[in-house]
């Protein structure tokens, strides 16, 4: 009888003598003993007992508690572990070799308008008011710079530079600073809101307060 432990630990071995990295070989061990634990739960002590459905019946388990992309390499990481077992004639035949690792959902696109729609926007905008100008000037900046609703939000004066037409974008941590050019009629925008509506806006606001 070869033990599930048995053919693991000989395929761990053969990794680490690939040269493969330490990080890489633990998370290789983790999905293939999660799938151990798996096939022992269904009365499965030796892999050349397991089928195609087992695979299959441990991935839907699976996808009900981790994302489409963690699936894919747990999936990888067991097609690659019977291909060595059927190779080594470990097991008869690799029961993976049909089985595809589920594709991870594509990033939905950004949805940028096409200048006949953003001509439309803008048209239905009256920036004789206040807050038109303000949505008027809003548009311009996303337009013009492609910038993230929350880069705007969290947009700070001494990040602007109108002189040199261009934004300072401080991101967090694990994403990179940029620098953002502004178009004519943006710049336009920002600075007539900045030298003249903004302070409209904040004389409003102390008058209503008081």
């Amino acid at each position: 009888m070869i033990t599930w432990d048995k053919v693991i630990d000989q395929y761990i071995y053969h990794l680490k003598a690939k040269g493969q990295a330490h990080r890489t070989v633990k998370e290789t061990g983790y999905p293939l003993n999660q799938f151990k634990a798996f096939c022992l739960n269904r009365g499965i002590y030796e892999a050349d007992f397991v089928k195609e459905k087992d695979i299959l019946d441990f991935a839907k388990e699976q996808m009900q508690s981790i994302k489409a992309s963690t699936l894919n390499i747990k999936i990888i990481h067991i097609k690659q572990f019977f291909a060595y077992l059927a190779k080594e004639k470990m097991i008869t035949y690799d029961v993976s070799v049909n089985i595809r690792p589920p594709k991870p959902p594509k990033p939905l696109p950004r949805q940028i308008p096409t200048p006949e729609e953003y001509v439309k926007l803008i048209g239905v905008i009256d920036t004789n008011t206040i807050h038109g100008f303000v949505y008027r000037t809003i548009i311009e900046l996303l337009y013009a710079t492609g910038m993230r609703i929350e880069e705007l939000i969290n947009l700070k004066l001494a990040d602007i530079d109108l002189d040199q037409h261009k934004i300072h974008l401080y991101q967090s941590k694990t994403l990179k600073d940029r620098v953002v050019p502004l178009t004519e009629i943006s710049k336009r925008y920002l600075d007539a809101y900045l030298n003249h509506v903004r302070a409209k806006i904040i004389n409003f606001t102390l008058a209503k307060e008081n």
